[in-house]
């Protein structure tokens, strides 16, 4: 099959598992079973990402520039990788955490009309995380756009679909425990869904109008920064936060693990 064919098969897929996965949390709401599973599932995704970060994305994305910049004595990709994970950082702790805190005063004030200072500050965090999520999907997509080999394109694809279900899933919980409505719950997913094919677009079209030293290098600048926030959203948005909750501990640690070493295998080949 043509690559540009499969590029467009996959962010269909993609979109279409992100949208899905909210739609199945808006039916499975008061079902405690699939939250669990959704929860082993987002740390299996998480060992994927971790895998997909640091075993393929972040070795490719230096390969890319150390071929362009081969005079230049510096870790470039990694630097990228780093204001990658960086800069998801400084939008999730310093640009949203003002308007949290705002939030919650907002909320205390108003708690006496019947306001909830809670809900008020789960709105914003659901904002903010649809902001984090959505910026790494755009990424992700502009890294899958630009790569140009079938096997690095299946291993940034199954990085993405292992985790955009479960995060379509948590997600749509967030907006529904901070009170959004139905229609604007679809909305935000809707938006959620298609940031990944934006970032194809995006990257697609970089690479069809760059001279081709140029377009592998924006390959690799992609790749690098998608593998800094698959690193974040690995290690800050789901090991930290699932392994916070101490339930099914060597559950959650033995499907790590199998996303981890699932990339691995995927490694020898790819």
């Amino acid at each position: 099959m043509d690559h540009g064919l499969m590029g467009v098969l996959m962010v269909v897929v993609i979109f279409a598992v992100g949208l899905g996965g909210g739609l199945v949390a808006i039916r499975a709401r008061e079902s405690h079973g699939a939250e669990r599973a959704v929860s082993l599932g987002a740390v299996f995704a998480g060992g994927i990402f971790l895998g997909a970060g640091l075993v393929h994305l972040l070795p490719d994305s230096i390969e890319a520039l150390a071929s362009y910049f081969a005079a230049v004595d510096f870790p470039i990709g990694y630097l990228v990788a780093a204001i990658g994970f960086l800069g998801v950082l400084f939008i999730e702790e310093i640009v949203f955490a003002e308007a949290h805190d705002g939030a919650i005063a907002r909320g205390a004030q108003a708690e006496r009309a019947g306001a909830s200072a809670a809900t008020a500050a789960e709105g914003v965090s659901a904002y903010a995380i649809v902001v984090i999520l959505s910026i790494h999907s755009v990424l992700a997509g502009a890294a899958l756009g630009t790569e140009d080999t079938m096997n690095g394109s299946l291993v940034i694809f199954i990085a993405i679909i292992a985790h955009k279900g479960a995060a379509g899933f948590a997600l749509t919980l967030d907006f529904l425990r901070a009170g959004f409505g139905y229609a604007k719950t679809l909305r935000l997913l809707a938006l959620f869904a298609t940031m990944t094919p934006l970032g194809f677009i995006l990257g697609t079209g970089l690479e069809s109008v760059m001279h081709e030293s140029y377009g592998r290098v924006f390959e690799g600048f992609f790749d690098a920064l998608a593998a800094g926030t698959f690193l974040y959203v690995a290690i800050v948005e789901i090991i930290a936060k699932e392994f916070a909750d101490r339930r099914a501990i060597p559950a959650k640690y033995f499907a790590l693990c199998l996303g981890l070493l699932m990339m691995a295998l995927i490694a020898l080949w790819a």
